[in-house]
């Protein structure tokens, strides 16, 4: 019989680890028997430690508890992403500006050095929807349009997750193009219908 591993609290309370993740865990008290659920936990050298805790008397209450924190966590992290990576591309469009003209491939350049290809596809793919959705300018093109949602649709991104989110505020027009850049690097990298890695929203 496997003699279970067992952590500290800082109470002396001793636990159980169920399910482990860097956002949520699922344990059990070796002395009260009750299970919980943990946002953020936190090892150390069999101590555990963690932001938030949540009891239930039965395992499968707090394992499902425990999988609703990871997926709050996760879709705030990947909210934060999109929305860091909108204003790398603001800024990237805007250091390589000379008056009204953008070099956007070397604003691609720039911003492919922090951001991977794929976020940079799905962050774009999230403007333009969320652009054209609210009518802004209505300058994107259709082709553009239909890359955005089919890269999205067939990448299985939740667009309802994200479209309230400030997401770029370039000028539409220079957006167009930079989008339209995004979409033929991404199909030359083929990322255009078939990633399910990277952000994983």
């Amino acid at each position: 019989m496997k003699v279970a591993e067992l952590y500290q609290g800082y109470s002396g309370e001793l636990f159980e680890i169920l399910s482990f993740s860097d956002n949520a865990a699922c344990i059990v008290s070796a002395n009260t028997g009750v299970y919980s659920a943990v946002a953020k936990p936190l090892i150390d050298n069999y101590t555990i430690d963690w932001r938030f805790k949540y009891d239930f008397i039965t395992q499968e209450k707090a394992i499902n508890v425990t999988k609703e924190l990871r997926q709050m966590y996760f879709n705030f992290e990947d909210k934060n992403r999109v929305m860091s990576i909108s204003q790398d591309i603001d800024s990237c469009i805007a250091r390589n500006a000379d008056g009204y003209h953008y070099d956007l491939d070397s604003a691609y350049d720039e911003l492919i050095e922090n951001n991977t290809a794929f976020d940079i596809a799905c962050t774009m793919a999230l403007v333009v929807k969320q652009h054209n959705q609210v009518g802004r300018d209505m300058r994107y093109h259709s082709d553009v349009v239909e890359w955005a949602n089919d890269f999205l649709q067939n990448n299985d991104i939740d667009f309802e997750q994200f479209k309230i989110l400030p997401l770029c505020h370039s000028h539409a027009i220079v957006l167009n193009g930079f989008a339209e850049m995004v979409k033929e690097r991404s199909e030359n990298n083929g990322l255009s219908m078939t990633i399910n890695s990277g952000m994983s929203l």
